[in-house]
């Protein structure tokens, strides 16, 4: 049954798509259509889901694919680490989310997508668990995390390193950000409390809860302030006329 069902939706997606580009519409507004990120459509119809599909939206296989492999490589390590798999899936949902509201804050691309921002969330839980642990790390193991260091660096530069026409720096640092926040909640009783002077830890707890409501709050208000362009609409229309 339930392969059936996901032929019968992978069916139906190459339909819709069939049926777009024989009237003139490319890939993009088929994406639009799936919801992706779009700052008019959130700010002037308020399409607040728009904040959370993009995390399940690619821009094609080879997009898919490689954050597929990242969630498999660092997902596993990060789920095993807090053993608990709404955690897991919080951490994941909430990095995502701030990393989209960080991308309508600094960014104005047409459209955007990915689940990059939240797999860099799940790069900051693991970033956290490298500096509470160091100490009791060995000589190999501390080598290991300097290399996951440079590759979480490299990723959030990317955006910068092609002009960011095709990369979303801005969602990349927020999802990683947002990730980190929600770690040191998460890990605040357990490890924070022990690991660390209480005061400084209860200063950090409650400005990771600070930065988790103020941006989407700084976002919504920032975004409602300017004069956006309804562009939802132009979107396709502009598509199907060229």
């Amino acid at each position: 049954m339930h392969f059936n069902r996901n032929l019968y939706n992978s069916i139906k997606i190459i339909a819709y798509y069939s049926f777009y580009k024989r009237n003139g519409y490319t890939w993009g507004c088929l994406l639009y259509h799936f919801g992706a990120s779009e700052i008019s459509s959130i700010a002037n119809h308020f399409q607040y889901h728009r904040l959370i599909t993009p995390i399940l939206t690619h821009n094609n296989f080879g997009h898919l694919f490689s954050n597929m492999i990242s969630i498999a490589f660092i997902g596993f390590y990060v789920e095993y680490d807090l053993k608990n798999i709404t955690n897991y899936l919080l951490l994941f949902l909430i990095s995502g989310i701030i990393g989209n509201f960080c991308s309508l804050l600094f960014s104005y691309q047409d459209i955007s997508m990915g689940a990059s921002g939240a797999i860099l969330g799940l790069c900051g839980y693991f970033a956290l668990y490298f500096i509470l642990n160091w100490n009791n790390m060995n000589y190999n193991q501390k080598c290991c995390s300097l290399i996951f260091f440079v590759l979480i660096f490299m990723n959030l530069i990317s955006g910068v390193s092609v002009g960011s026409a095709n990369v979303d720096v801005h969602s990349h640092i927020g999802g990683f950000l947002g990730g980190l926040a929600f770690s040191f909640i998460l890990t605040y009783r357990n490890q924070l409390l022990y690991r660390m002077n209480p005061q400084y830890a209860k200063i950090i707890y409650f400005s990771s809860i600070g930065f988790l409501i103020g941006v989407p709050i700084i976002s919504l208000i920032v975004i409602n302030l300017k004069e956006i362009p309804d562009n939802c609409e132009f979107i396709c229309l502009s598509q199907n006329a060229s």
